[in-house]
C-alpha cells in the first residue's frame, strides 16, 4: 500500500464529485492510503478544516478567493497560497511520508511547496496538466506575451515542469503543444493522461419531473450546455447558432451555469425572442444530472482564440451518460476530432454557422443518427475515459520510476 497525496485547488464538499474526487476514489479502491491538500476560499470560510471523505483524508487550507473573482485577486491569492500550504505541510503531514504526489492544475505557482514536499518525502511527482498557463491568459488577452507578468508566470511554469517527474496531458494534441513550446522538456517526461470519471452511471431513474420543474419541452431534440457562461468559452457563437435555428420546431437548447456573461445572455434571449432556449442559473448536482439524463446532445464549447489544445471536462460527463457531443471548438484542439472520429458526436472547428446548420440537418433528418452516436459515446467513455484508465497511466509511471532508481 502506498501513501498518495493530491494537491489541488478543487475538491467538492459533501456528496458532490468531480474528476479529481473520482480519481482519488480509484486510488483508494486500489488499496492505497489517500490524502488531499486543498483550499477553502475566503467566501466559504476562514478556518482550516480536516475531514474524512469516504476514507480519504481531506485537509482544507483557508485562503483568499481564487475562483469566480478578478485576475488581480486570484493572482494575489495564488501567490500567498504557497506559504499557507508550506505551513500546513509542516503541521499536518509532519509524520506522514508520501510515495506519490499528484498535482493538479492550475498549479504553476505551486513549485515552492512541491519542491519542499518532494525533498521531504523523496516522492514521485505527477503533474496533471489540465491548463497551460500563462499561454491561456495570453490567448484571451488578459496578459501580454513577453510582458513582466507573463515573464513571472512563465518562470513559474518552467519551474513546475522541471520539478515534476512526469507530466500527464489531456490529449495527444496537448502533449505535442507542450513539447513544441518547451524545447528543454524531454518527450519521455510527458504522456497522455486524460480527464476521467468513475465508470458507474449516476443517472436518476426518476427524472420525468425535471421537464415540469424547468419548463422543458418533451417533444424536442434537446441540446444542453452546462458550465461557465463567459466570453472565454465561446458562448456568443452558440447564441448566434441558436438564433439562426429558432424557426426549427424539432430542437431546443438548454444553457445551465453561471459566469460573467450570464446576465448578458439573459438579455440577448429576451431581446431576440429566443424561445428555443432555456437559460438556467447554477443547479444542484442532482438536478443537473437529471437534465443531462433527458438531453439528447451535450455541447462542448471552446473559444476560437485558444491556441492551447483544451479538452473541456464536461465532455466526459456527456460521454459517461451516453450523450453524443456537439463539439464547437477551434482548429488547435483535438477534442472535436476525437469525438467525430469515434462516431460519438459532431465537430465544428470553423466557427461557421453553415457547418452548424449542416450538422443540425443531419441530426434532425434521422433519429438513428442520435441512437448510434449515443452508443458510441458510452463506448468511447468506457474505452478511454474511466478513472481506471487514468489510474493505470499514473501508477504505472510511478512503478517504472522505481525500476529506474
Amino acid at each position: 500500500m502506498n501513501k498518495i497525496l493530491l494537491l489541488t485547488l478543487s475538491w467538492p464538499s459533501n456528496s458532490n464529485s468531480n474528476l479529481y474526487k473520482d480519481l482519488m476514489r480509484e486510488f483508494k479502491n486500489q488499496g492505497h492510503e489517500v490524502y488531499v491538500l486543498t483550499t477553502l476560499e475566503k467566501r466559504f470560510g476562514n478556518e482550516n478544516s480536516v475531514e474524512n471523505d469516504e476514507g480519504i483524508y481531506v485537509h482544507r487550507i483557508a485562503c483568499g478567493n481564487i475562483t469566480k473573482t478578478g485576475f488581480v485577486e486570484k493572482t494575489i491569492s495564488l501567490l500567498k497560497l504557497n506559504r499557507l500550504l508550506i505551513e500546513a505541510n509542516k503541521k499536518v503531514f509532519a509524520d506522514v511520508m508520501f510515495d506519490l504526489i499528484i498535482v493538479s492544475t492550475p498549479s504553476i505557482t505551486f513549485a515552492p511547496v512541491v519542491k519542499i514536499l518532494k525533498r521531504k518525502n523523496d516522492a514521485f511527482i505527477y503533474l496533471l496538466l489540465k491548463d497551460m498557463w500563462p499561454q491561456g491568459a495570453v490567448d484571451l488577452g488578459v496578459i501580454k506575451k513577453f510582458g513582466l507578468v507573463w515573464r513571472f508566470f512563465r518562470r513559474c511554469e518552467k519551474s513546475m515542469y522541471k520539478i515534476s517527474d512526469k507530466i500527464g496531458c489531456m490529449s495527444k494534441g496537448a502533449v505535442d503543444f507542450l513539447l513544441l513550446n518547451n524545447s528543454k522538456l524531454s518527450s519521455n517526461k510527458v504522456e497522455v493522461c486524460p480527464n476521467s470519471l468513475a465508470k458507474y452511471k449516476s443517472i436518476d431513474s426518476n427524472s420525468s419531473d425535471i421537464y415540469t420543474t424547468y419548463n422543458i419541452p418533451t417533444d424536442k431534440i434537446l441540446f444542453i450546455y452546462g458550465g461557465n457562461i463567459s466570453l472565454s468559452h465561446g458562448i456568443d457563437f452558440l447564441l448566434d447558432c441558436i438564433r439562426t435555428v429558432k424557426g426549427n420546431k424539432k430542437i431546443h437548447f438548454i444553457i445551465v451555469g453561471s459566469g460573467t456573461h450570464f446576465e448578458n445572455v439573459k438579455k440577448i434571449i429576451l431581446r431576440d425572442s429566443l424561445f428555443n432556449v432555456t437559460l438556467l442559473d447554477r443547479l444542484s448536482s442532482n438536478d443537473y444530472q437529471k437534465l443531462l439524463s433527458i438531453s439528447d446532445f451535450g455541447i462542448a464549447l471552446l473559444n476560437p482564440r485558444y491556441k492551447v489544445p483544451q479538452f473541456p471536462s464536461k465532455t466526459i460527463d456527456y460521454l459517461k451518460l451516453s450523450k453524443p457531443v456537439l463539439a464547437i471548438t477551434n482548429k488547435n484542439a483535438d477534442v472535436g476530432r476525437i469525438i467525430s472520429n469515434n462516431g460519438a458526436g459532431f465537430c465544428i472547428d470553423s466557427y461557421d454557422i453553415n457547418d452548424f446548420l449542416s450538422i443540425i440537418d443531419k441530426i434532425c433528418s434521422d433519429s438513428y443518427n442520435i441512437k448510434i452516436a449515443s452508443h458510441n459515446a458510452r463506448a468511447l467513455f468506457e474505452r478511454e475515459y474511466t478513472t481506471k484508465t487514468s489510474y493505470d497511466v499514473i501508477y504505472h509511471s510511478y512503478l517504472r520510476s522505481l525500476d529506474d532508481r
